[in-house]
């Protein structure tokens, strides 16, 4: 927990950050996958960047929330 959700009463705000590798999918459709697994919606992902959709790619990535 952060000194200041500590101070301030408040729960701490979950952020997991990820390294999304991925082949022949575009981020917007790997990450829908992932968020389909977890049973979060797609756009509680951040992501930095585009990728090409044909390449083997890495890419950072976070989602807010999810346990």
């Amino acid at each position: 927990m952060s000194l200041a959700a500590a101070r301030s009463g408040r729960s701490p705000i979950l952020i997991s950050r990820f390294h999304l590798c991925k082949e022949n999918k575009d981020t917007q459709e790997a990450l829908g996958l992932i968020g389909k697994m977890l049973g979060v919606q797609p756009r509680s992902f951040g992501f930095y960047g585009t990728k090409d959709k044909r390449a083997v790619t890495t890419q950072r990535a976070s989602n807010q929330g999810a346990h």
